[in-house]
């Protein structure tokens, strides 16, 4: 196993504090504080060299959030700007490292995976678009769908057993203290929030993914952070791999898999083209063997927003919720609903055309 030393240099560098500021700041630059580092970087980047040099971990600001399609609620911490660009600044240090070996089927937070209209969401429609060309190509080797995920995932993750993983990879002492510094902000766990947080978590799992194709013969297998599925043709095979990797989780990461794992026979359709069997709900999305259609929750949170609009007034905060969720149609096969029923309350293009004008606007007016 190769290890890697001098990324201490790489670390404190101009080009990569210049780059970090940059990254970091995306999203984010019409806040004042954000604003300061992003058009003055290069009169930043001796303080940040130097904060990177004397590391800790300052004040955050914490909230609970209802994310994503699941609504699952989450406690989110968030760090200060200066402290993300050292997060950002270690991750692309570290970028030689954690990312060649990961799994190619590992989507969640991997830059240039999928094809969706917001980065937010670009690695769920990677693996969607995945799913898609497995389950339609391929029939015998994908009859029956192992679904699963860790309990508590980020919460529980040892933070000994991430350190040992990264010292066996990284070698320089300096590089490694601020990581683990960042890694110390809580007793146990990674902190969901924290830009440094979803590539650790991917890399930990990065050896069990090869374990699953390479030593269990998976021949079909996605991951989204730690929610897993497994195509097969075989049910036997797919309930002793499910038992592997749950022996795997607890033996090598100290990490339980939940006990809601489910290993079904998956959709397909009868000699009069009618569905028979589960369709596989992941993501957000439905899939069936001929269609993928969004999850029926998804599309009341859309229908809901739509709503909102109508009786309510559009706003720019309205507005852009609202058009967040143009690609989750656009990449499903729910077209129809949206023209029937969602278009006659606000269209996802009369909504990008209140946001286009109303930036324009703000743009004159601060230039007057």
């Amino acid at each position: 196993m190769k290890s890697y030393s001098h990324l201490w240099e790489v670390f404190i560098s101009d080009s990569n504090i210049r780059t970090a500021i940059i990254s970091a700041s995306e999203g984010k630059r019409n806040r004042p504080t954000v604003a300061e580092y992003y058009n003055h970087i290069d009169e930043h980047i001796e303080e940040i060299r130097y904060y990177a040099e004397h590391f800790y971990n300052l004040p955050h600001h914490e909230i609970d959030i209802n994310d994503g399609a699941t609504k699952k609620r989450r406690h989110i911490i968030i760090p200060q700007f200066k402290e993300q660009i050292i997060h950002h600044m270690l991750i692309q240090a570290m970028y030689p490292v954690i990312r060649p070996c990961m799994y190619e089927h590992s989507y969640a937070g991997i830059p240039g995976k999928g094809m969706f209209k917001g980065k937010k969401n670009k690695s769920v429609i990677g693996a969607k678009n995945t799913i898609e060309k497995w389950i339609r190509k391929d029939r015998k080797n994908t009859k029956y769908c192992l679904k699963m995920d860790i309990r508590h995932f980020y919460d529980t993750i040892d933070i000994s057993v991430l350190k040992r993983m990264l010292a066996k990879r990284i070698n320089d002492e300096k590089f490694l203290s601020v990581l683990f510094t960042v890694l110390d902000v809580k007793p146990t766990g990674l902190p969901i929030g924290f830009y440094t947080s979803g590539w650790l978590a991917n890399w930990l799992l990065n050896e069990m993914d090869h374990m699953i194709k390479e030593r269990l013969g998976a021949v079909y297998y996605i991951r989204y952070a730690d929610d897993m599925v497994i195509f097969g043709s075989n049910k036997r095979k797919l309930h002793q791999i499910r038992k592997e990797i749950a022996a795997y989780l607890n033996n090598n990461l100290h990490l339980q898999m939940k006990r809601n794992w489910q290993v079904f026979r998956f959709s397909d359709l009868d000699s009069e083209g009618n569905d028979i069997y589960r369709s596989l709900d992941f993501l957000g999305f439905r899939f069936y063997r001929n269609r993928t259609v969004l999850r029926k929750t998804l599309i009341k949170s859309i229908r809901s927003k739509a709503h909102a609009i109508h009786t309510q007034g559009i706003s720019l905060d309205r507005a852009e919720s609202y058009v967040s969720y143009s690609g989750w149609i656009n990449a499903s096969d729910t077209h129809a609903y949206y023209r029937n029923y969602i278009t006659k309350e606000q269209s996802f293009r009369d909504a990008e055309a209140f946001i286009s004008e109303t930036m324009k606007r703000r743009t004159y007016e601060s230039e007057l």
